[in-house]
């Protein structure tokens, strides 16, 4: 999963060089480097915690349940509102972190804030699944919403920088939902539950 991603990161920023130029990849990628630092960060943690409680409790259905609600409520308790408040504060925060030189960028970094909360919210499932000797699925959804990305990009593109960071995330959205749907039906969870 790990190769597919970076060579998808790869890919998306040709995209964007040759289609928008240096400058929209310099904006795109500051703005997702400061969207993704917290869910990067949480994302760390969660796979060196959770994938190793998941594996010892595989077989039991009840605990593996409890630990994947326990660690999705906590993860969203903490990361959730960094996610939201930095989209919040995203025009006063570009200026002092980097200057107002990047101002440019404050609406990229809103959006790209905001699809970090489908991020947060999905993150311990390819852990969960992994454990679950599930592998295939994690690396054919990696795969699947890597290209649904970067053709959402090629459009975007064609809408400047914004365009970009819209169709980012009208891709995202939807496909980190259905990877949580994948993470709660091997639980046998609804979303209600969830």
């Amino acid at each position: 999963g790990h190769v597919v991603t970076t060579l998808s990161n790869s890919v998306n920023i040709g995209i964007l060089g040759r289609m928008l130029g240096g400058h929209a990849v310099g904006l795109y990628s500051m703005g997702r480097g400061l969207a993704d630092g917290p869910h990067r960060i949480s994302t760390s943690v969660i796979s060196q915690v959770s994938f190793p409680i998941f594996s010892k409790v595989q077989g039991d259905r009840a605990s593996l349940t409890r630990y994947f609600l326990s660690i999705s409520k906590y993860l969203a308790i903490i990361s959730l509102p960094i996610q939201v408040g930095m989209a919040l504060i995203a025009a006063e925060l570009v200026p002092i972190v980097l200057s107002p030189s990047w101002n440019e960028m404050v609406g990229l970094l809103q959006l790209f804030a905001l699809g970090g909360v489908a991020v947060v919210l999905s993150l311990p499932v390819s852990p969960l699944l992994n454990a679950c000797g599930r592998p295939e699925v994690v690396l054919k959804f990696v795969s699947v919403s890597s290209v649904a990305t970067a053709v959402a990009l090629l459009v975007g593109a064609a809408f400047g920088l914004t365009g970009v960071a819209v169709a980012w995330l009208v891709s995202l959205v939807p496909a980190r939902w259905m990877l949580l749907r994948l993470g709660l039906r091997e639980l046998d969870l609804s979303v209600r539950d969830f």
